[in-house]
């Protein structure tokens, strides 16, 4: 039987090998008495997956779908008191890979939502196309826009006759760079327009930056969001405690 319950930080670092970005995410949200968010599933004192709750970042145009008017069209220093008060982002969800397949990721969502710190939670994750688990938490899925460097570099992809899963092919870049050498140059922009992959593509190969690129464009980002019913009379804000905002956050 898989018990549940709150724990440190250092039970995700025995599992974080397993997750497909590695290391913690910038913030672990602490929980009122000064426990942290961190949830993990057991059996016989054995980890079998973990998850983390964060600080939301301030920037994430996507609110707008699940919260319109929430978060959008105030001064920063507003839209940053209201999410440290009102949500917490799932940032890191992971499963021993012998023990998936049996719904114990949903089953670590639930229990978090059950329990939730704040009237709303949000997740973004790169693989939820793939593994549901939020939505089967009972979270709702949004598909968030894709971002203007990726459209960029997905038009010349287009353009020099590849296909999205080609960039992780480094042959087929290999060769399209010797017929559209310009595809190089679009590469290197991508890489320098985010501070994410500016300092890790430094000095990389084009076939090794459009590696990274391909595990971008071929696993586009999905929003999830989803809020617990507020109390008779009182308003959403005057749920949490408002904390320090952060300007980062790990997908989940």
């Amino acid at each position: 039987m898989i018990e549940f319950g709150w724990t440190t930080p250092d039970a995700y670092d025995a599992l974080a090998r397993f997750h497909y970005r590695a290391g913690r995410p910038a913030t672990v949200a602490r929980r009122p008495g000064g426990g942290f968010a961190v949830v993990q599933a057991s059996e016989d004192g054995e980890t079998v997956g973990v998850l983390i709750a964060s600080m939301p970042t301030v920037i994430g145009t996507w609110r707008r779908l699940p919260w319109p008017g929430a978060y959008n069209g105030i001064e920063k220093s507003e839209t940053a008191k209201r999410l440290n008060a009102e949500v917490r982002c799932l940032s890191r969800v992971v499963v021993d890979p012998r023990w998936r397949g049996r719904g114990v990721a949903a089953e670590l969502v639930r229990w978090y939502l059950a329990r939730a710190l704040t009237p709303r939670t949000e997740a973004v994750a790169a693989m939820g196309v793939y593994c549901p688990f939020f939505e089967r938490a009972g979270m709702t899925a949004y598909q968030i826009p894709v971002r203007s460097r990726d459209a960029r570099l997905l038009d010349a992809i287009h353009a020099a006759a590849l296909r999205p899963i080609d960039l992780m092919v480094p042959t087929r870049v290999r060769e399209a760079l010797q017929t559209t050498p310009w595809l190089g140059g679009e590469l290197g922009k991508w890489a320098r327009s985010c501070r994410s992959t500016r300092t890790k593509t430094t000095g990389m190969a084009h076939e090794a930056i459009a590696m990274i690129a391909g595990g971008v464009v071929n696993a586009p980002l999905t929003g999830y969001a989803h809020s617990q019913q507020a109390p008779s009379g009182q308003a959403i804000s005057q749920q949490a405690t408002t904390k320090r905002a952060t300007t980062q956050q790990g997908a989940a």
